[in-house]
């Protein structure tokens, strides 16, 4: 365990010696050698390292101690926590205020406050639809009891956002992250007040999901994030551009209830999908939570089904062998793409799904690549 100590403060004397003002510490999410150690999710050792809170929590204090050791007081040291787990048996608020104090005893700068874990999906890294800062709350709370500024994170994309945490007394700072990737001049365009030239980062966690399976990075508004760089056409051109497109998952989320409470008046909402699941080729948070939305909703959710007919009254589908009819349906909403009639042409471009069947980002991607040859 020395050992290991003592390489956290090596890799931060390194990074201090290659001009670094300093490093974030990262223990939350039940995530990693600090985020693991500090669980009781995951740690179920029974010696000094295990146990209560304040073995849990050693670990993380030594290391802080060993980076301030090696780096020296004007080194700025931030440690990354949880401020609620969001599961049974995991970290509460109440006991990541006592983790805060703790810190702060120990010499951190500031507490970086996110929520949730690795394993409950999209608690740690908000989906798409997940309101402004969520963590907002912990940050506000854990604020009351230190005397070291303390930041929020997530869901923070647009300046005024930021603006209106800091003046309320949510946080001390905004820790804006997958905004950055999707323009990496936010903060500048926002200190100018340039506001609409802003790229909107739409939360999707393709950043995120892309390097989890080995991928470099990707976003799926910018296609160019990975060298931020548009080269200017060699020869102008007039573009005629034809399609667009709508998403089946989020028009049932649209057409669906928002409480399932079995009112009179909801709509009564069923989705037909052929393939074993839905969003085929999408993951993580975004996934993972629309789906877990439609359910909360009461939406019918038929997978491994196949559309047969549709006539004037009826809808016929088959499902592992066996025909089922829907006959009293108001509305069909047909969200299943189509196979585009390409003309021998080469000078129109087939993007998106009038290429071949992708997704969002696929659609951009693709458009990007044809739009700066043209």
């Amino acid at each position: 365990m020395k050992v290991i100590i003592r390489q956290f403060g090596e890799a931060a004397y390194r990074f201090k010696k290659a001009g670094g003002d300093g490093v974030e510490i990262q223990a939350a999410h039940a995530h990693g050698l600090l985020g693991g150690f500090l669980t009781p999710l995951y740690n179920k050792r029974t010696d000094e390292y295990g146990g209560d809170i304040n073995g849990r929590l050693k670990l993380t204090l030594e290391v802080i101690d060993e980076v301030r050791k090696m780096c020296g007081s004007d080194f700025i040291i931030d440690v990354r926590i949880s401020g609620d787990e969001y599961s049974d048996g995991g970290l509460t608020l109440n006991e990541m205020i006592y983790v805060s104090k703790q810190l702060e005893k120990h010499g951190v700068d500031f507490i970086h406050v996110s929520e949730g874990n690795t394993i409950k999906r999209g608690s740690s890294m908000p989906a798409p639809g997940t309101s402004p800062a969520p963590h907002m709350h912990a940050s506000e709370e854990i604020k009351k009891y230190v005397h070291i500024p303390v930041a929020t994170v997530a869901r923070i994309n647009e300046p005024w956002i930021a603006e209106e945490l800091i003046e309320n007394g949510k946080c001390d700072i905004c820790m804006i992250g997958r905004p950055n990737l999707c323009d990496k001049d936010f903060a500048n365009k926002a200190r100018m007040g340039q506001v609409e030239d802003i790229r909107p980062c739409i939360g999707c966690g393709r950043c995120l999901t892309g390097i989890m399976f080995g991928k470099p990075i990707a976003c799926t508004v910018n296609p160019s994030v990975q060298s931020d760089e548009i080269e200017k056409a060699k020869i102008k051109k007039k573009v005629l551009v034809i399609g667009g497109g709508s998403v089946g998952c989020e028009t049932v989320d649209y057409l669906a209830p928002l409480i399932n409470d079995m009112f009179p008046n909801n709509r009564d909402v069923t989705i037909i999908e052929q393939t074993p699941g839905l969003m085929n080729g999408e993951g993580g948070a975004a996934k993972s939570q629309l789906t877990l939305r439609l359910m909360r909703k009461g939406v019918k959710i038929e997978t491994n089904s196949q559309i047969t007919s549709v006539d004037e009254n009826t809808i016929t589908y088959v499902k592992k062998g066996q025909e089922y009819i829907i006959d009293d349906a108001d509305t069909l909403v047909f969200a299943c793409g189509y196979d585009s009639v390409k003309m021998n042409n080469d000078r129109i471009h087939y993007i998106g799904d009038s290429d071949k069947v992708g997704n969002l980002k696929d659609a951009i991607s693709s458009a990007y690549a044809y739009a700066i040859e043209l």
